[in-house]
């Protein structure tokens, strides 16, 4: 038995979604809403996607041309690594349950009206500042939203009465906030963290609704197996085990809450913690080299 969850899923194509929703259905839990962003300029948004064609097709192109770019690199690193790929989903068995087979659906076709028994609403934008956005979330049935990324949400939606957002970061809060909360975990706590929090204006400084770390783990290279770049590496930590990671620290939180609606938070101490920034190729190729060893 599915159990439907009073909460909406608002959608930002990528790994990170397509977490959420896999490892919810293997928890045998789905949101009663579901909204995809489908975001008619490109990632700065300056060109129109599809700008040659009709008017009347560019939303179709435009959720084609995202979903392709935005699981490229999941889907490259799997065709070009498997060997790679194949340990990382090994090694993830410590946080979560068949790693493997949830790398794997996020990869594959992926019908969003397959995770929810509600209503999945296709949103053509080009910023969330855009009022069709700010429209649908305010009449949504189900207020409580899960934020999946895409960037920062602006005062005009957080503002919005009776919405709350629920973000997940890859660092345990207060102590790792900003940019590259796994790698930066690595190096100064020596294990990962995540946390569930309600967004607020600040940069992972909302209340915190359950903080946790998680056990250290890292990734054999197999022998004979040339090391792949940094670069490489990176992308794929942010491929599948950042997604992964995310996604356990959320199903705890929603199978550990009884009344999702009325769920609360507590405020941080501003105080305590860094901030942390996008990681220079030199710091992460460090924090690299303590995830993946080689033999």
């Amino acid at each position: 038995m599915i159990k439907t969850l009073p909460i909406t899923v608002l959608v930002h194509e990528g790994p990170i979604a397509r977490a959420y929703l896999s490892r919810m259905r293997q928890a045998k839990l789905q949101p009663g809403a579901i909204i995809l962003l489908v975001y008619s300029h490109n990632s700065r948004g300056k060109n129109l996607v599809g700008r040659y064609l009709p008017r009347i097709v560019r939303p179709w192109y435009a959720e084609k041309h995202q979903e392709v770019s935005q699981n490229y690199w999941p889907r490259r690193l799997k065709h070009d690594y498997p060997l790679l790929f194949d340990t990382i989903a090994k090694s993830l068995g410590p946080i979560t349950e068949n790693p493997d087979s949830l790398l794997k659906q996020m990869q594959g076709k992926f019908n969003y009206a397959d995770f929810t028994e509600g209503e999945v609403t296709k949103v053509y934008i080009r910023t969330l500042k855009d009022p069709i956005l700010l429209d649908r979330i305010k009449h949504s049935i189900h207020p409580t939203f899960i934020y999946t990324g895409g960037g920062i949400v602006p005062s005009e939606v957080l503002s919005l009465p009776g919405i709350r957002f629920i973000h997940t970061h890859p660092g345990h809060l207060p102590h790792v906030r900003g940019a590259d909360g796994l790698l930066w975990s690595t190096l100064v706590r020596g294990r990962p963290g995540a946390s569930c929090f309600f967004l607020d204006e600040g940069i992972d400084t909302g209340p915190i609704i359950a903080a946790e770390d998680y056990p250290a783990i890292t990734f054999q290279i197999p022998g004979g197996m040339l090391r792949p770049d940094d670069k490489t590496l990176y992308r794929a930590v942010f491929s599948y085990y950042d997604p992964i990671l995310r996604a356990e620290a959320l199903i705890k939180t929603l199978n550990q809450s009884i009344d999702l609606p009325k769920l609360p938070g507590k405020n941080q101490d501003h105080s305590l913690g860094v901030t942390y920034h996008f990681m220079h190729p030199l710091v992460y190729g460090e924090a690299l080299s303590r995830l993946f060893i080689s033999e």
